[in-house]
C-alpha cells in the first residue's frame, strides 16, 4: 500500500492553497514467472512444469509459453515433444488474478539426444556360442542399461555383450533397447539374425588304388537346412581343396586320411563335423631281374626277381628282350646271335593290377670262346705229350677242361699227360671269365712205341754157316729193317733172317736192333755165340 496526499492552489494566487487530502493506494506486485529445473530427451513427450509465484498471495491465473520449437501454449504445464536434441530457448509469461503480467522469463532447457543402438554378432551358426556386441551411437552417451530379448526360449540379458547358444537354425528376431546416463531410452531395435545350420556331409571314392593313380572324391550332402557355400577337403591333414568334388594323387603307399567338412557361411566356426576316412594306396611292384650272363648263340634265360613291399603276388610280366622280341613269361628263354650291349625292359603287375615303373637295364652278350690247342710231337722214347692252349675269347679265359675218350685228365691251361701207344684223341673245352663255354675241340695223334725184338741162333763150328733170325717181341708195330753186328769185326748186315760164317773159333757177342714202321728203333739186344774149332 502507498499514501497519496493532494491539495489545490489558485492559478491566480499561488499562495492560495486549498484543503489537503490524503488517501491510501494499493499497488499489486507483478507475478514471478518461473519453471522447475528440467531435463528431457528428444522424441519423448515432456511436461514443462510451471513454478511461478506471487509475493502477495494472489493466484496466477494465466500462462503463455513460447516452447522454443515454434509452438506456444497457454497451459500451466504444457506437454511438448522435441524432435531434436540440444539447448532449447523457451519463454514464460504469467498473469495473476488482478491481471498483472510478469516479466518475460527467458531460459534455456537442455534436451538430451536419445541413444541409437545396434549390435553385431561374431558368429551365426548352430550350437555355437553367439557373441552379441551391443553398440551405441556416438554422441548419445554411454549406456546405463541394456535390455535384450534374444528369441531363444525366452532368454533375455542386461549385459552389453551377452552370449547365447541356439539349438535350432533359422531366423531369430532380436530386440535391443538401451538407456543412457541422461535417462534417455533408445527406440527398441528389432533386428533379425539368421542362425545357419551346420551341414552333415559324406563322400565316396574308390579305395585300394595303385600308387600314382588319381583318386576322384565325390562330396554328398546328408543333411543341411541351408545351402552349402563352402567345402573343405584335407588330404593327410593338408593339401586343402574347396570344391564339392575333388581329386588327389597320393605319392606314398599305405593308409592315408581324407577329411571333408562343409559350411553354409564360409566362417571357420560354422563348418560341420569333419568326416574322416582312410584311403589305402597299393604300392607299385618293383621290377627287378637277376644278374644275367649272356653268351652268343647260347640259350639264355632271363630270371625275374621282381617283388612287392606289401606281400601281393606279382601276376603279370612284360619283357622287351632288346632284340626285337617281346615276352609275357616270367622267365623267358632266348638266344642272342650277336655280341655287345643289349638294352632290355621289364614291367610287372601285382594281383591288384598295379603296374611297376619300367625297369630299363642293359646286359652284355659275350662271344662264345673258340677252343683249340697245339701238342708236342710224339717221340719214340716217351709217352708224355705236352699241350699248349691257343683258344681265343673276347674276355679272358677262366677254366680249361682236357679229356680223352674216357675221362678228364687236367684243368690246367697247358698240361702234360701220358698216353698209351696208338691213336689217342684229346678234346678241350674252355670257359671264359664271362661264363661262356666253348664247343669242344678234339685232335687225334699217334703215340709211337719202341718195338721189342728177340733173336734166335745156335752155337756152331768155324767155317760153318750160321743162320740168324729175329722176331718182334712184346709189341705188334711192324718192323721194316733189322741191323746185325756179329761181333767179329765183319761189316754190319741187314735183313732177317741172315747167314754168317765165323773163321776163328771164339765166343762172339752178337748185337741186333730193328726199326719199326713208325721209325722207332728198338733197343739193341745182344747174345753170345760160341764158335768151336
Amino acid at each position: 500500500p502507498h499514501t497519496v496526499t493532494f491539495y489545490g492552489t489558485s492559478t491566480e494566487n499561488a499562495g492560495c492553497i486549498g484543503p489537503i487530502t490524503s488517501k491510501t493506494v494499493f499497488v499489486t506486485d507483478k507475478p514471478r514467472a518461473a519453471i522447475k529445473a528440467f531435463t528431457g530427451c528428444e522424441d519423448i513427450a515432456l511436461t514443462l512444469q510451471d513454478s511461478s509465484y506471487t509475493l502477495d498471495g494472489l493466484p496466477i491465473t494465466a500462462w503463455w509459453w513460447d516452447l522454443g520449437n515454434g509452438q506456444f501454449s497457454t497451459q500451466q504445464n504444457p506437454g511438448v515433444t522435441y524432435a531434436t536434441a540440444g539447448p532449447i530457448n523457451i519463454q514464460l509469461v504469467v498473469w495473476n488474478s488482478k491481471g498483472c503480467k510478469s516479466d518475460t522469463l527467458r531460459t534455456t532447457i537442455n534436451v538430451f539426444a536419445k541413444p541409437e543402438v545396434d549390435f553385431s554378432i561374431a558368429d551365426s551358426c548352430l550350437n555355437n556360442s553367439i557373441q552379441f556386441n551391443g553398440l551405441i551411437s556416438t554422441g548419445s552417451g554411454n549406456a546405463a542399461g541394456w535390455y535384450w530379448w534374444l528369441d531363444n526360449a525366452g532368454a533375455t540379458s542386461t549385459n552389453q555383450n551377452p552370449t547365447s547358444l541356439y539349438g535350432t537354425p533359422g531366423v531369430k528376431n532380436i530386440k535391443l533397447l538401451a538407456i543412457n546416463f541422461n535417462g534417455c531410452a533408445s527406440d527398441t531395435l528389432f533386428k533379425p539374425i539368421r542362425i545357419y545350420d551346420k551341414p552333415t556331409v559324406n563322400f565316396g571314392f574308390q579305395d585300394s588304388v595303385c600308387l600314382g593313380s588319381t583318386i576322384n572324391f565325390t562330396g554328398t550332402v546328408v543333411s543341411s537346412l541351408d545351402p552349402i557355400t563352402n567345402w573343405q577337403w584335407t588330404f593327410d591333414g593338408g593339401n586343402p581343396a574347396n570344391t564339392q568334388n575333388s581329386s588327389f594323387t597320393f605319392l606314398t603307399p599305405g593308409n592315408h586320411t581324407v577329411g571333408l567338412t562343409a559350411s553354409t557361411t564360409g566362417v571357420a566356426a560354422c563348418y560341420g563335423t569333419s568326416v574322416q576316412k582312410n584311403v589305402f594306396i597299393i604300392d607299385k611292384p618293383r621290377a627287378a631281374i637277376k644278374r644275367v650272363i649272356a653268351c652268343q648263340a647260347v640259350n639264355t634265360q632271363l630270371l625275374d626277381s621282381s617283388y612287392t613291399t606289401d606281400g601281393l603276388a606279382i601276376t603279370a610280366w612284360w619283357w622287351d628282350l632288346g632284340n626285337g622280341q617281346f615276352s609275357t613269361q616270367q622267365n623267358p628263354t632266348l638266344t642272342y646271335n650277336t655280341t655287345g650291349i643289349i638294352n632290355i625292359q621289364l614291367v610287372v603287375w601285382n594281383s591288384k593290377g598295379c603296374k611297376s615303373d619300367t625297369l630299363k637295364t642293359a646286359i652284355k652278350v659275350y662271344g662264345t670262346p673258340t677252343a683249340d690247342f697245339n701238342w708236342t710231337t710224339p717221340t719214340c722214347n716217351s709217352n708224355v705229350i705236352g699241350f699248349t692252349d691257343i683258344s681265343t675269347s673276347d674276355t679272358s679265359l677262366l677254366s680249361w677242361s682236357w679229356s680223352t675218350q674216357s675221362s678228364q685228365f687236367s684243368n690246367l691251361q697247358n698240361p702234360s699227360h701220358s698216353f698209351t701207344a696208338g691213336i689217342n684223341t684229346v678234346s678241350l673245352v674252355v670257359t671264359s671269365a664271362a661264363g661262356c663255354t666253348s664247343a669242344p675241340v678234339a685232335h687225334s695223334f699217334v703215340m709211337k712205341t719202341k718195338p721189342g725184338i728177340s733173336m734166335n741162333f745156335q752155337d756152331a763150328c768155324k767155317f760153318e754157316t750160321v743162320n740168324f733170325s729175329a722176331t718182334e717181341s712184346g709189341t705188334n708195330i711192324g718192323l721194316v729193317s733189322w741191323h746185325w753186328n756179329f761181333g767179329d769185326g765183319s761189316a754190319l748186315q741187314q735183313g732177317n733172317p741172315v747167314n754168317h760164317t765165323y773163321t776163328v773159333n771164339n765166343a762172339y757177342t752178337v748185337r741186333l736192333y730193328a726199326m719199326s714202321t713208325e721209325g722207332c728203333s728198338s733197343d739193341s739186344i745182344s747174345r753170345t755165340i760160341n764158335i768151336y774149332g
